[in-house]
């Protein structure tokens, strides 16, 4: 379970997020701008005005990080939002293989390090949607939520990331965010 928990991690891009536990609020009115990755060939949707990085690694084939400009756009306690694109490689690591999403989307219940919060379909590809918290290297707990879609031979990870323990507001953010996804 621990190389799992790592995996997830390296997907996640942890760091210390910079902001303190606060609660902000989900604003259902915010205004949401349309983004279109051509390495996924997916549209998904993303509060405008967030910071956008995006970064490539050995690890995946791209990742674009969002981060609130300003504590005051922050749902719950969400610091970093990300798509991840992962192409499937030789040394299948934990969370990558058909296999193992197939046992996560049928699973009734997550194991002792993640949550699992449902399996579901976004845009008519299988999804399954995990949580977990961790201790930061200066013992700060911090979450995150991911909802991992396996397309082909490709992996998808859709990642939420905060301080603290998550929250409603932090659940609803995440699923405005995931299930915005559309595919081409």
């Amino acid at each position: 379970m621990a190389r799992t928990i790592l995996i997830i991690a390296a997907i996640a891009g942890f760091f210390i997020l910079g902001y303190a536990v606060t609660s902000g609020k989900f604003n259902q009115s915010w205004n949401w701008q349309k983004k279109y990755l051509t390495e996924g060939s997916f549209s998904y949707k993303i509060p405008r005005g967030w910071k956008e990085e995006k970064k490539n690694d050995k690890n995946f084939d791209i990742r674009v990080e969002y981060s609130p400009a300003n504590a005051g756009q922050m749902p719950g306690t969400t610091g970093q939002a990300a798509v991840t694109v992962a192409s499937q490689r030789e040394d299948e690591p934990p969370m990558s293989t058909q296999r193992e999403f197939d046992a996560w989307y049928v699973a009734e219940k997550g194991t002792d390090e993640i949550d699992k919060i449902g399996s579901l379909e976004i845009g008519g590809r299988r999804a399954v949607k995990l949580g977990y918290e961790m201790k930061s290297q200066n013992g700060e707990l911090l979450w995150s939520l991911t909802t991992w879609i396996r397309e082909g031979d490709t992996n998808i990870y859709i990642n939420t990331l905060g301080n603290g323990i998550w929250n409603k507001d932090d659940m609803k953010f995440h699923q405005q965010f995931s299930e915005s996804l559309v595919f081409d």
